[in-house]
């Protein structure tokens, strides 16, 4: 399994590159939407100063600069002693959980149990946004779990998914309860019931709201989620009270799956996108095709097979190795080993079909949720944002970005990244 842990960091991030190249002991460093490499934790510094994210807010507590996060497969992983694929491995769950921060990987070979682990630096600018980083404890488990599941696709071991809070699971209070086991509905009861029947008749942000509206109700996006406002004035909720499926990713499961007619056209004309390649966004195409998938949820339902199958692949080959090891006639052995072959086969098709899988779905949707932002703009409606991008803001432009390339040390090291 992949260990992740996370600290918090309060000052310059001089003191810790150096501490990472001490004597030196890294291996390889990737520098994610940052320029020369060499000065990254300067870099940081600077941005950070130049939004003012360096500066105590008020408030207890020290102010964050940056977050270090500490990535270490299990150093009884194969994978684990290959330098390229350690670094992979960090580098794509960085880009996926922070695509708009300056990021940097630095790896370091573990003598002392064998094997790589990388420290991944983010400081806390949002490069799109200009707001700082906030984390919570849903977003460490959130990060946790998807860090697992990339190890699993790339071939490390990995460990089950962090169970759900309470809140997560069912927000209802034991008094929620109690009134709905005697037929009674709460002020919340109304308010989760306004947004179902109203998600369900709505393409975008901006129509929800307005059917909302319709009902006497309003909503209020935040940094941190989304606030529901009762009719009654007095009544107002935050979608973390009122449970999952009333999140910006919860809604997004309610509402149609609006403009997927025109995914291939938006892919093709790649609409707002600047950070997928070419290749990336005909990856995307062919696997929708192929797969024969019709919306994101095509994705998600497909992707749950395909897990399934690994699973029950997995399984049977412990079953295979255990018969194995315990002997038998050799007509048996010979038997075992065929299955045992077709089983590797089969492991190596699935994962890569999911990782490929992953990855077209991360596209589409980024692709949908540009697009979508796109049009917002072009009709004067900036403030609001479609299904695909509630939580969101517009990402820099092209010369925002100029100078921020992602820059490796090697070719190498930019492949593996890959």
């Amino acid at each position: 399994m992949t260990m992740l842990k996370t600290i918090d960091g309060h000052s310059s991030v001089r003191a810790l590159k150096r501490y990472l190249e001490r004597n030196g002991r890294a291996a390889a460093t990737l520098c994610l939407n940052l320029g020369d490499e060499r000065e990254w934790a300067a870099d940081m510094d600077a941005t950070r100063r130049a939004h003012g994210h360096d500066r105590k807010r008020g408030g207890r507590g020290r102010t964050r600069f940056y977050e270090h996060f500490v990535v270490s497969p299990n150093p009884k992983d194969e994978a684990a002693l290959d330098k390229d694929r350690a670094m992979g491995l960090a580098a794509r769950w960085a880009r996926e959980m922070f695509p708009d921060h300056e990021i940097a990987v630095v790896l370091h070979d573990d003598a002392a149990r064998a094997g790589y682990h990388a420290h991944v630096v983010v400081n806390c600018t949002n490069l799109a946004t200009g707001l700082k980083l906030q984390m919570g404890d849903k977003d460490q488990r959130r990060q946790a779990n998807r860090l697992q599941r990339i190890s699993e696709e790339l071939g490390f071991s990995a460990l089950p998914d962090l169970p759900a809070r309470r809140a997560d699971r069912d927000a209802r209070t034991s008094a929620e309860r109690g009134m709905a086991s005697r037929g009674e509905a709460s002020w919340k009861e109304d308010i989760r019931r306004a947004v179902t029947a109203a998600g369900a008749v709505s393409e975008d942000f901006a129509s929800l709201e307005r059917a909302l509206g319709s009902a006497g109700y309003s909503m209020r996006l935040t940094r941190r989620g989304i606030t529901y406002f009762h009719p009654d004035g007095e009544h107002k909720a935050t979608d973390e009270s009122l449970g999952r499926a009333f999140s910006p990713s919860g809604i997004e499961a309610l509402a149609p799956d609006a403009r997927w007619e025109d995914f291939p056209s938006e892919v093709e004309g790649k609409g707002a996108l600047s950070h997928f390649s070419a290749d990336d966004l005909a990856r995307c195409l062919r696997t929708i095709r192929r797969e024969g998938i019709g919306s994101l949820r095509g994705f998600d339902a497909l992707k749950e097979s395909v897990e399934g199958r690994l699973a029950a692949a997995r399984a049977e080959m412990r079953e295979v190795a255990a018969r194995l090891a315990s002997g038998g006639p050799e007509e048996l052995q010979v038997d075992l080993l065929g299955r045992e072959e077709a089983l590797v086969s089969e492991l190596d098709e699935q994962t890569a079909r999911l990782s490929n899988l992953s990855f077209s779905r991360h596209v589409a949707a980024t692709v949908l949720r540009e697009a979508e932002e796109a049009r917002s703009a072009a009709l004067g409606d900036t403030g609001r944002e479609g299904f695909h991008g509630v939580g969101s803001r517009a990402r820099a432009s092209n010369g925002e970005r100029e100078g921020r390339t992602e820059r490796n040390c090697s070719e190498g090291e930019r492949e593996s990244a890959r």
